[in-house]
């Protein structure tokens, strides 16, 4: 499907996406807006990978997110694909806290498809999210995508909308994240998965998700500020 919904972000990836109610770093410009507000600096972060090991499915994105008395502003920069076949997103991002347990967000972004010898079409979408502190280190997460069916060929159904739901606990030394997506014309999907911070430098992760079923497995390097995953 034309801007389909894929995971990215190395460290959203190694939980399995399951990352709509953690959403505590520059991920969360593009997975859930709200949890921009657990952010108290400036946070950048970038991506880059090969779906399938093809170049011509090569997806590369950049963030940031930055603190304003205003609330808290993203930007990002998202591209799937090459020369003859290429999506690109370019979003603007706000969020606020409500108190110190209700965050709230919203994400707007504009999208281009280019096929080659076809030519392009543009159109733009609205994402929201909330986010929840709730007692014992728990986290609420609600985040809807595509809120306003964007059109593609003047169809509504070549870009379906998106809504997930999750629950997170978050310790010092492990944190564990349950998810639920549904989405409009493919139905429920899970996903769970788990950070476990082994010392202060270096994070291991784990998921797997259904429909389809996967495993994901991934690690996190931090020297100071600077975080490779």
């Amino acid at each position: 499907a034309v801007f389909d919904r894929i995971p990215v972000g190395a460290r959203p990836v190694g939980v399995a996406g399951a990352f709509i109610a953690i959403a505590d770093d520059a991920n969360s410009v593009f997975i859930n807006p709200a949890g921009m507000s657990q952010l108290g600096q400036l946070e950048m972060t970038s991506y880059y990978t090969t779906l399938f090991g093809l170049q011509e499915l090569m997806q590369t994105v950049l963030s940031g997110v930055v603190s304003t008395p205003a609330g808290h502003v993203g930007l990002f920069y998202q591209s799937l694909g090459g020369a003859v076949y290429r999506e690109s997103t370019v979003g603007v991002v706000w969020s606020h806290a409500f108190g110190s347990r209700l965050m709230a967000g919203g994400l707007l972004r504009a999208q281009t498809l280019s096929v080659k010898d076809y030519g392009t079409a543009s159109t733009a979408s609205f994402d929201a999210g909330l986010l929840i502190r709730l007692p014992y280190q728990t986290r609420l997460g609600v985040t809807t995508y595509n809120i306003n069916r964007s059109k593609w060929a003047s169809r509504r159904d070549d870009s379906p909308g998106l809504t997930s739901v999750g629950i997170s606990r978050i310790s010092q030394r492990l944190t564990v994240a349950f998810q639920v997506d549904h989405e409009t014309q493919r139905g429920f999907s899970t996903r769970v998965g788990q950070e476990f911070r082994l010392i202060d430098q270096l994070s291991l992760r784990g998921g797997l998700t259904t429909a389809p079923a996967m495993v994901f497995f991934g690690l996190g390097l931090q020297v100071k500020r600077v975080t490779a995953d």
